[in-house]
């Protein structure tokens, strides 16, 4: 991955946490970890609200992969192994033919 190029205002912050001691570098570095460990936990919390929230009003169901399959008809093609729509699953309950 090639390294985000640095707008002058964040090489002036870089430039600054490098004049800090080098135990405040560290700790700085776990100040922004937590909080980074944070916002990802409030964004799931929000992720999984809206779920719960989807699931209640009907948008969505449960069901096995199987159960998604059947509704979508889709089976594997025997002979080039590719996903094809066809006359519902067949073979095993994965919807795969074993061949």
């Amino acid at each position: 991955m090639d390294a985000p190029t640095a707008t002058p205002y964040f090489q002036e912050v870089i430039e600054t946490v490098e004049k800090l001691p080098h135990d405040d570098q560290w700790l700085l570095v776990e100040i922004i970890r937590q909080r980074l460990i944070q916002q990802r936990r409030e964004k799931m919390v929000a992720e999984v609200a809206e779920a719960h929230q989807a699931y209640n009003s009907g948008d969505v169901r449960r069901g096995t992969v199987a159960d998604l399959w059947k509704e979508l008809d889709i089976t594997r093609e025997p002979s080039s192994g590719t996903l094809g729509t066809g006359a519902g699953l067949k073979g095993a309950d994965d919807g795969f033919q074993n061949n």
